[in-house]
């Protein structure tokens, strides 16, 4: 009897020790990711872009002055001998080197001071501004024969520079920044799916 009942009183303290609920620790948090720095845009600032846009004058005068001096020599050469001036052949190979001469200036002192301009945005200004500076050079000599044509001669290298300070940051480091933090990264995740015929697993693949 005494033995019944001492094993009955252990079923009775054991029951009730597996029916009280364990403690069970808080989940543990996520820390609070700092949110991502900013990466720099493209942003315009003309105060930044003096010393560069100074340069890109200076450099592309310079460059169009050289080449235009190197293709008037080469047309010189390739004239015709019998004639003791260059003619038509040294004129066309100055504004030829002229032509070629602006971008490649104005794109090297860009380049010096930081700049990241396209090379078809300063071509193609280049290009307009030899438009602008040919034709208003043919009318203005039509309608006021004494204009002096030294002016029109910047029209070029001006719309070279505009050309390439549009397609160019403030700073060739900011620029590869942006490049940095657009870079594609991918990542790969488990998942798993269930209906009504059983379970299936498989893997994601995200690019954001």
């Amino acid at each position: 009897m005494i033995a019944r009942s001492l094993c009955c009183a252990l079923a009775l303290a054991a029951a009730s020790a597996v029916a009280q609920p364990l403690p069970t620790e808080p989940p543990e948090t996520a820390p609070a990711s700092s949110p991502e720095a900013p990466h720099p845009t493209r942003t315009f600032n003309p105060w930044v872009r003096i010393p560069r846009i100074t340069a890109e004058l200076v450099v592309g005068a310079v460059s169009a002055v050289g080449v235009a001096y190197g293709g008037y020599q080469l047309g010189c050469a390739l004239s015709d001998p019998n004639i003791s001036s260059c003619g038509p052949a040294g004129t066309y190979g100055a504004i030829g080197g002229f032509a070629l001469g602006v971008p490649i200036g104005v794109m090297l002192g860009g380049s010096l001071l930081d700049g990241d301009g396209a090379v078809l945005s300063t071509a193609f200004g280049t290009l307009l501004g030899m438009a602008g500076a040919l034709g208003g050079l043919y009318y203005l000599q039509i309608l006021i024969p004494d204009f002096n044509p030294l002016p029109l001669i910047a029209l070029p290298l001006v719309f070279a520079v505009v050309g390439y300070e549009l397609s160019s940051h403030d700073s060739r480091s900011a620029a590869q920044a942006e490049a940095r933090g657009k870079r594609l990264s991918l990542r790969i995740l488990p998942t798993a799916a269930f209906t009504r015929g059983g379970a299936a697993f498989g893997i994601s693949m995200i690019l954001p």
